[in-house]
């Protein structure tokens, strides 16, 4: 088989990641975005708001004080390397939401402690820990990106796949780019299929779907294609908008292992 078929069927695995979550930036060319609702699952009723630009993140933070009443929290992040941001936490207070004109004089902002969000562990950006002090109290919680509903990919794509290729011919060895066109089907609930054709192959990917806040995943998915390569793949990262998606992963097959970037544009 040649390298540019082998690097066709990893583009029909990609493809179907668009659904996932990793470590490269969506809404940001900086990191992997951390721009999602995030909360902890056994602690329903609280939670935070990331939005990320560039090497910055602002967090909103709902709680409660220590006579149970709603309040809020924001912190605007600063990276530290690592994934970890670290910032100042304020407590804003203001006029009632109801009064005309509001009056932006009479709103305050008190320095109560600091915050950081640190997401880098193994989990590939789809949990974190935030610890965050409050006139003293310090908290620490795990937290993870809140789903509100599943994505769908589905649709024809003209894509790009980029990848880093390792085979035990080292000879193809490097990094390869395949142009592709893409269709996803993408069933109610999780199933995913993408077939993809490229420099006369066409390869079908089937996995399972999980989302995670914005990103969704394929995880130990399989591959076949119609010059016999066959192999598994995964995907996390995967994005998708009203213009196309975007995810990363990984594939392996008779000969060869690879990472991936991939890219399509909605057709």
């Amino acid at each position: 088989m040649t390298l540019h078929r082998i690097i066709s069927c990893a583009l029909v695995v990609l493809t179907l990641a668009c659904a996932s979550y990793g470590r490269e930036a969506r809404a940001t060319s900086f990191t992997t975005d951390q721009s999602d609702l995030w909360w902890n699952p056994n602690e329903s009723g609280w939670g935070m708001q990331v939005v990320q630009t560039g090497s910055v993140i602002f967090v909103t933070m709902f709680v409660y004080d220590q006579n149970t009443n709603p309040t809020w929290y924001t912190a605007q992040g600063n990276y530290q390397g690592n994934f970890v941001w670290t910032g100042d936490l304020f407590q804003t207070s203001g006029p009632w939401f109801g009064t005309t004109p509001f009056n932006p004089g009479a709103v305050s902002r008190t320095k109560v402690g600091t915050l950081t969000f640190d997401s880098s562990g193994p989990s590939g950006g789809s949990h974190a820990a935030v610890t965050y002090s409050v006139n003293g109290a310090v908290v620490t919680k795990a937290i993870q990106r809140q789903t509100l509903t599943f994505d769908n990919f589905g649709g024809t794509y003209q894509g790009m796949f980029k990848q880093v290729m390792t085979c035990s011919d080292p000879t193809k060895n490097g990094t390869f780019d395949v142009l592709a066109t893409l269709t996803i089907s993408h069933a109610a609930g999780t199933a995913f299929t993408l077939i993809s054709t490229a420099q006369g192959v066409t390869c079908t990917y089937t996995g399972t779907y999980g989302q995670d806040g914005r990103f969704g995943s394929v995880f130990g998915g399989n591959y076949s294609c119609t010059d016999g390569t066959a192999g598994s793949a995964s995907f996390f990262e995967m994005y998708v908008n009203i213009t196309g998606f975007s995810t990363r992963g990984t594939f392996k097959n008779q000969n060869c292992s690879a990472t991936f970037h991939l890219g399509g544009i909605r057709q």
